[in-house]
């Protein structure tokens, strides 16, 4: 017996799939000085065109902590994004499937490794410079 994850869902079921799963969002990503909520790793779904996913997550110094949600994600006017709700982790498996859990997982992933190899990166060059400059 084929479980919900092995079915490949059409278009239309997708979409009334997340019409029915789809929680209300407050749509802020709210960081005053680096404390708040980010949207980390971004995938789409060719079945819904002008649309993507990413983690909502709780974030420390711009780094992501916490993980709340997925979100369903589109561009707005002048460059920003809108954010036309959440669901959960298993619902979003449902409905799309376990390759594309991976793939946000693993763009989730690839987000957090950049974001901490900046901070690595810049901290070792000011370390350098603070060594140099002041180890007079």
């Amino acid at each position: 017996m084929k479980s919900m994850q092995d079915t490949v869902m059409n278009q239309r079921e997708k979409i009334d799939a997340l019409n029915a799963t789809l929680q209300q969002d407050s749509g802020r990503f709210v960081t005053i000085k680096g404390i708040g909520h980010r949207l980390v790793g971004m995938v789409t779904d060719p079945d819904l065109s002008g649309y993507w996913f990413g983690y909502r997550c709780g974030a420390l110094f711009h780094v992501p902590v916490s993980k709340h949600g997925i979100c369903l994600l589109s561009s707005g006017e002048k460059g920003a994004t809108n954010v036309h709700g959440k669901l959960s982790k298993s619902d979003f498996l449902q409905i799309f499937g376990k390759d594309k859990l991976n793939e946000l997982d693993k763009a989730f992933s690839k987000s957090v490794l950049s974001i901490l190899a900046f901070y690595v990166i810049t901290f070792g060059i000011l370390g350098l410079l603070g060594f140099y400059l002041f180890d007079m």
